[in-house]
């Protein structure tokens, strides 16, 4: 999962601190194109407004303040509702909201092609005829233009690919513009780093995702750029401040190892409106000790919500405490690892009455740490039997 290295240099963090981060991005093959997202997380000590900030796939997005847009079927170029992020937030912007949530569980705070019932849609200003992320090579760049200047402002920018394909990345250096301000005068862009020694990772295979290892920006210069309080987006270096992680969409955190682990449901189908126990097989990694678990039950399921229906077996969770409150389980005091596991099972639950799947969120948490979703949550498929009548 993603590891935060915590480094004692304040000064480092703090510039690192001042905007929001492209958290991670999953670009899939081809293939498996759904699968594709964007995640940001606000390390600041204060909300951000979200209704200024764009999100675009291509290198001219700069052109948006003169509504010239690329013509290009992969490309998009969206802006956030009106909305915030709050401190210490992720917040996850699928491509395909229904693909990325049948995958993983998880449901996108936001997305951009409606595919998704119940997620808000990215506000449209340029989307292509098949959005996407180009496997080989690509960027993804987060700024804030305030609908008059001439310029805008980079807050984040992630390329990806080998420096061959470097013509796909950003560079507005020696970029002169007049956008819809009242004066006729044409403002530059100073200049960003040279697209062909920008440190781009190449994308991991194995269908990883590109994931920051902590909030520091490393190598990023601070000033003299056309970013946040000068800094200079393209001269961050990716192949240090990124790595190859299993997927883990929503699940940024600054502390080391909250939200590792997996989880698998048993039964996976059950019958509408069965009554039965299910059971969740727990597993953490050999890297962290997991001392706090918690299982969202979805509303539709019914059960006691009492302690008493949850049992715990495993060394992992041989010294742990249960608390429940509505429909969350809390577990505190566990030992979760790669080799102390153990199971949660949930006694006399009722599935819903309405056919389909549902997953049951997962938290996890190293001691001290921030509960955070795993990379994938369990589900459980509720069917209804086919009778005579439908038949007939």
């Amino acid at each position: 999962m993603k590891r935060i290295i915590l480094f004692f240099l304040f000064p480092i963090i703090l510039l690192a601190q001042e905007h929001l981060l492209i958290s991670e991005v999953l670009v899939p093959s081809s293939s498996e194109s759904e699968k594709a997202f964007i995640e940001i997380f606000n390390p600041t000590d204060g909300a951000v407004n979200l209704d200024s900030i764009y999100l675009a796939n291509y290198n001219t997005y700069y052109e948006l303040v003169n509504q010239t847009y690329s013509s290009t079927a992969s490309h998009f170029l969206v802006k956030f509702p009106v909305a915030e992020i709050a401190s210490k937030q992720t917040v996850l912007i699928a491509i395909d909201g229904s693909g990325v949530s049948d995958n993983y569980g998880k449901i996108a705070d936001y997305e951009i092609k409606s595919t998704g019932p119940n997620i808000t849609d990215m506000e449209t200003v340029y989307v292509g005829g098949n959005p996407q992320f180009e496997f080989t090579r690509g960027m993804i760049v987060l700024f804030r233009w305030d609908g008059q200047s001439d310029l805008v402002t980079d807050i984040d920018y992630v390329p990806w690919g080998i420096s061959a394909f470097s013509s796909y990345w950003m560079d507005k250096s020696g970029i002169t513009i007049d956008g819809p301000d009242a004066n006729t005068d044409a403002d530059a862009y100073k200049d960003d780093k040279t697209k062909n020694q920008q440190q781009a990772w190449a994308v991991p295979s194995g269908g990883k995702s590109l994931a920051r290892t902590g909030v520091t920006e490393t190598d990023e210069t601070s000033t003299g750029g056309n970013g946040y309080n000068g800094h200079n987006e393209a001269t961050e270096n990716w192949k240090q401040s990124f790595a190859g992680s299993i997927p883990s969409p929503g699940s940024f955190s600054e502390n080391p190892g909250d939200g590792t682990g997996t989880a698998t449901a048993s039964p996976d189908t059950v019958i509408i409106s069965q009554n039965s126990d299910i059971v969740f097989s727990m597993t953490g990694t050999a890297d962290y000790t997991l001392a706090s678990i918690k299982i969202i039950i979805p509303g539709a399921w019914q059960w006691t919500e009492t302690s008493s229906d949850v049992l715990l077996d495993g060394t992992a969770f041989s010294g742990a405490a249960i608390s429940v409150n509505g429909h969350e389980i809390d577990i505190d005091r566990a030992q979760l690892s790669d080799t102390q596991t153990g199971t949660i099972t949930i006694k006399n639950i009722t599935a819903p009455d309405e056919q389909g799947i549902y997953h049951f969120e997962v938290r996890t948490a190293v001691s001290g740490g921030v509960l955070t979703p795993i990379p994938q949550f369990p589900a459980v498929y509720v069917y209804k039997p086919l009778t005579i009548a439908d038949i007939q």
